[in-house]
This record gives C-alpha cells, structure tokens and sequence, in this order.
C-alpha cells in the first residue's frame, strides 16, 4: 500500500506517460520502476487479501467475512471518494483552467480505489462460495508434497486458463458505469484465490513461501520483457508472453512474501504500527501525489529531486493525517479505516 506512493509519483516523470499529470522533467527510470511495481504489487496485495479473507471465514463463517470485511472495505471507499478524489479533481481542473462545477458534476473516478470495489466484489463471492467449498472439500489432512517449479508452473496455468475463458465471453472489457470489468477482475482474482487456497492447504502454503527471493532479480527483468509481446505479435507468441510473464508474477509474490516473512518475523511497534498507518497512507496519498506534482512543475529542479521531494512530503503528510486525526478522532476513524476505535488503552 505505502509503495503506491512511489508508483504514482513516479507516473509523473516516466517518458511517454499518460497518467493524470506529468512533468516536462522526465527520466526513463521512471518508467521502468513503474512497470516493474506492476509487475508484482496488486497481485501480492490480492493474495494477501485473499489468505485473511479465508481466516476471517474460519473463525466466524460468511457472516463475520461480510460484517468485518465490507466495512473496511466499502466505508473509506465511499468516504475517500467523495472528499479526497473530489478535491483532487477539483485540483486538476483548476490547474487546466477548467471549470471546476463541471468537472465535478461530469463524475468523479474512483482512480486509485478500483482495488476497494475488486475486493468487495471479491468478498461477497467468497462469502457465498467457501460455505460450500468447506463441505466438499476433503478433510483427511492429506500432505500436498507439490514441488515449488511444479506448484508455480499450476498457479500460472490457473491464472491463464481464468483470463483466456474470460477473454473468449466477448464482453471481457466492458465497464458498467466505467467502474470494473470482466478482464480485470478475472487478472487479480487468482491471486486472491491463491491466497485463501494457501490458507486451507499449509503444506503448499509452506512450499509456496520458500520461493527464493533472489528470484526476484531475473523475475522482474523477465516480465518487462514479455509485456512487449502480449498485443501485436499474434495468438501464440501473445499467449506465450502472457504465460511468461504470469510465471514471473508468481514467483514475485513467493519471494517477496518469503522476504516479509524473513524480515518481520517477529511482532514489534515498527511493524504494528506500518500495518495500521498504511492504510490511511493509501487512502490519502493520490491527492498529494497529484497536488505536489502539479505545483512542482514550475521549479527548476532535475527530476529525481522532485520525485524524491514529493515521495517524503507525501508519506510524512499521510502519516501525520492517520496519527492525529484518524487514530485519534472515532467516526474519523470508521470513516477511512472502517474501524471506530483504532487507539488502544494502555
């Protein structure tokens, strides 16, 4: 979530981008730090998503998944997009001279929310399914001694066989309302699936976190140079890039939990503390992103100064939003986090 910051600052300083805003001042690094975020981000993030999905369904079923989960989901969604986006808008349309009545009244995208809506959708299906899945599936306690090439060649086989059926209903890219579609549900949903399957079978799960994370350095590479070939180089070697560069995906997801899981083994205030600011810091930081990088358009500075410059400004001013007003401040609290009462009495 914190790395959205990063991301979307650097948007505004990749050659050839067509973000919201860019900046005159660009450099091709950008550009390549953000397709390798891509690579890995979102689909770490909806595996994650998915395995506490599957806890939160063992410890009180479909009804404490819907009454803990949409919530947090759908609350700071609603209450982001109608103050934080709206001011952002309003932001833009008056740095490009437009009138601001009209750019608000022509709709308010969700921008970087679309995750919040996936995920709902996400867990209103999982809800009604794992009811069912926790009666069929075996409980014998079978051991699922899959190896690690094996286990990640079936995950990308999985998540290739999901997009092309997707692909193949004609209707993949259609978005009601300009809100999701077919296709980019059906991208991160094996991911989200993964997560709660590695929830329910800890031997794969186990397998699965022993990934290597030095992987991590031909994986990246290995994706960029596939998402070249995905469009315009015809039905094999598309589907082939595709598959490579979904391989490459998981592996990324391995080896970066893997490395989580090295580094923050033990529970300690740094990363209580992370786990509880940073959903606030992802709430909040497209405004500042797109604030900052507007007004540091005019000053003559090289690039990295002004990514680097916007990327701290950004952290320590969402941090300090979520310290002092969302933790501190009750219906501040349920409003973008879903939670009510997020300081704890010492």
């Amino acid at each position: 979530m914190i790395l959205g910051i990063v991301l979307h600052t650097a948007n505004v300083y990749a050659v050839g981008s067509n973000w919201l805003i860019t900046d005159p001042g660009k450099h091709p690094v950008f550009g390549v730090l953000v397709s390798a975020i891509h690579v890995f981000r979102m689909p770490t993030f909806f595996w994650i998503s998915g395995y506490f999905c599957a806890l939160t369904f063992e410890r009180g079923g479909s009804k404490s998944l819907l009454t803990k989960r949409l919530p947090r989901l759908a609350v700071p969604l609603l209450a982001t997009w109608l103050t934080f986006n709206v001011l952002q808008e309003i932001v833009v349309a008056a740095a490009r001279g437009y009138d601001i009545r009209t750019a608000v009244s022509d709709g308010v995208p969700l921008f970087h929310l679309w995750f919040l809506l996936d995920l709902l959708i996400y867990v209103s299906f999982a809800a009604l399914v794992l009811p069912w899945l926790s009666r069929v599936a075996p409980s014998s306690g079978k051991s699922w001694d899959i190896p690690l090439p094996l286990l990640l060649v079936a995950l990308s086989l999985a998540t290739m066989l999901v997009s092309a059926s997707v692909r193949a209903t004609g209707v993949a890219y259609v978005a009601p309302f300009g809100m999701t579609s077919l296709y980019r549900l059906a991208g991160n949903m094996p991911y989200f699936a993964g997560g709660i399957l590695m929830y329910a079978l800890p031997d794969v799960r186990k397998r699965f976190l022993a990934t290597p994370i030095l992987l991590l350095l031909p994986a990246i590479p290995l994706a960029l140079h596939a998402i070249p070939f995905e469009k315009g180089s015809g039905l094999v070697l598309g589907e082939f890039a595709l598959l490579v560069k979904v391989l490459m995906t998981w592996v990324c997801i391995g080896a970066l939990l893997n490395g989580f899981h090295t580094v923050f083994f033990k529970d300690s205030s740094l990363t209580r503390f992370l786990s509880e600011t940073s959903y606030s810091i992802f709430l909040f930081h497209h405004l500042f992103v797109v604030s900052l990088g507007i007004a540091f358009v005019d000053f003559n500075l090289t690039p990295w100064i002004k990514f680097l410059t916007i990327c701290t400004i950004t952290l320590i001013a969402t941090t300090s939003l979520h310290t002092l007003l969302v933790r501190r401040i009750g219906v501040l609290g349920f409003a973008f986090n879903g939670k009510s009462h997020l300081m704890q009495k010492t």
